[in-house]
């Protein structure tokens, strides 16, 4: 088997490589999932089913930045915690976001995918050190300098704890 042509490797390669006419496996979620399973795909392994942690959206800086930027760095976080609020409280609106991004009027799809989502979209947007940990376990595999690391090293949800404590979130989900 050959990467990128027998299979995606990563969920990023999954939808160029999903439209050859042999592909042995891929790695996709909704809404590129409900369209391959509609094309014909059969799915393998739902991978919902084991709750693993998991880290769906999210942003990276390093730590100087955020000390030298620590409002900016708070604002974005308030910021996205509206919009997971938003996504909650408003499905309408919410559905006709997706429709936009996925450049399409099928309803069905859009439904399947915001009811789909809207389950595991976090109220309150803490990145898990158990993801992080999956990931390094993973990647130890080809890089074995992985091992030693721990997910504190590349996790700090220092600020989304502080907005917790607030009320911040809470006061988003009234």
């Amino acid at each position: 088997m050959i990467p990128g042509a027998d299979f995606a490797s990563t969920c990023a390669e999954s939808e160029r490589v999903s439209n050859r006419a042999f592909l042995l496996f891929t790695c996709l979620a909704p809404p590129q999932l409900f369209q391959a399973q509609d094309e014909g795909m059969r799915l393998l392994v739902d991978v919902s089913e084991y709750n693993q942690p998991t880290i769906l959206q999210g942003f990276a800086t390093a730590r100087p930045w955020v000390s030298r930027n620590e409002d900016l760095a708070r604002r974005l976080m308030q910021a996205i915690g509206e919009g997971l609020a938003f996504t909650h409280q408003n499905k309408e609106r919410t559905k006709q976001v997706i429709a936009k991004w996925l450049q399409s009027d099928d309803m069905v799809l859009i439904d399947r995918t915001y009811d789909t989502l809207a389950p595991v979209w976090e109220r309150i947007p803490y990145a898990p050190p158990e993801a992080i940990r999956a990931d390094l376990e993973a990647v130890a595999e080809e890089n074995p300098a992985a091992r030693g690391a721990r997910p504190e090293q590349f996790v700090d949800n220092r600020i989304v704890e502080q907005l917790d404590r607030e009320g911040f979130f809470q006061r988003l989900c009234r």
